[in-house]
């Protein structure tokens, strides 16, 4: 194994990299909102 690959997998800079304009700060409330609607839709 080579620390100099080349090889582009799942795990490469280039795919795990968030593309201009990604609003991080937009997940968490995503998270809640997904989280709310699953557990108010069981009780």
């Amino acid at each position: 194994m080579s620390t100099g690959s080349t090889d582009h997998g799942f795990f490469s800079k280039e795919r795990i990299t968030a593309a201009p304009g990604f609003n991080r700060w937009m997940i968490p409330p995503a998270a809640l909102a997904v989280f709310d609607c699953l557990i108010l839709g069981i009780i």
